[in-house]
């Protein structure tokens, strides 16, 4: 009985890293098109961001700086805390 038990919630754990890597490649590839708003992008940057936040310290750490970057460029202050206060959590951890 535990052990079918560890089996299925092995089988799920797995199920949504297998999901969360597809998920994470659609965006990075809606990201790249060029037809989204600066907002869109913005929050695009914080989704992956987000969700290599348990995985990849590196790649976190890449789309909150350039996140950063764009929200300087837009003076978009919202967006500049968020940023700054996850490159801050990244380094910390």
């Amino acid at each position: 009985m535990k052990r079918t038990i560890l089996l299925g919630l092995l089988l799920l754990a797995i199920r949504s890293i297998i999901g969360q890597v597809a998920n994470v490649d659609s965006l990075v590839n809606l990201l790249e098109t060029q037809k989204l708003t600066v907002k869109e992008r913005l929050e695009l940057h914080k989704e992956i961001c987000e969700i290599y936040r348990n995985n990849s310290f590196e790649k976190s750490m890449s789309y909150a700086e350039k996140g950063l970057e764009l929200a300087e460029k837009e003076k978009d202050k919202k967006m500049i805390c968020y940023f700054c206060n996850r490159i801050g959590a990244l380094l910390v951890e």
